[in-house]
């Protein structure tokens, strides 16, 4: 592992543990097993490494949705189907946004900052996969448009709804369903 990726996860920890207040650089110093002259070669300050611990598991938590998109040997109906499922999935799993919750107990405010960024680039990766099944003529542009505003509000709704379902196995069904009737509904009539 290298020095920085070992710094970020040794304080991710200790910000688990401690918080983000209580842990201090010679913390993280001595929990790496580094000195406090190699954290400063990588960080500004304590708040530079938080900011890259959040950075880094948002990343994360992207990651999978643009493997789907990226994937040139699906179609855009299925990336989209897929895609659809992920964001349940990415929400399920509880080490996405309940992982970030857990470090950010006491900072609200830098969680849903973090969460607006990942969502950002959600939209994005959304907008990439609609526009390249328009341009393969495989969706409408009309309903893509349509989707584009719906899925964005399932989205943000689909963390609220895992949360209060945890052990719902009718639930991952039922995103299945809605995956299917979306992408199966893109195409030209």
């Amino acid at each position: 592992m290298k020095t920085r990726e070992k710094l970020i996860d040794v304080a991710r920890q200790l910000f688990a543990r401690k918080g983000m207040e209580h842990t201090t650089i010679s913390d993280i110093a001595e929990a790496a097993e580094k000195g406090r002259r190699t954290i400063y070669t990588y960080f500004k300050d304590k708040v530079d490494i938080y900011n890259a611990v959040l950075a880094e598991d948002a990343d994360k938590i992207v990651e999978t949705l643009e493997e789907i998109v990226s994937n040139p040997s699906l179609s855009s109906e299925e990336k989209l189907r897929l895609f659809i499922i992920e964001q349940f999935r990415i929400h399920k799993k509880g080490n996405g946004w309940e992982g970030l919750r857990n470090l950010l107990k006491l900072d609200m405010g830098r969680l849903e900052k973090m969460r607006k960024l990942a969502l950002e680039r959600e939209e994005r990766l959304l907008e990439r996969l609609l526009d390249e099944g328009i341009q393969r003529g495989e969706f409408r542009a009309d309903r893509a448009m349509d989707v584009r505003r719906f899925l964005v509000q399932v989205i943000l709704a689909m963390g609220v709804s895992v949360d209060s379902h945890k052990g719902d196995a009718q639930l991952l069904g039922a995103v299945e369903g809605l995956a299917d009737f979306v992408s199966e509904h893109m195409g030209r009539d």
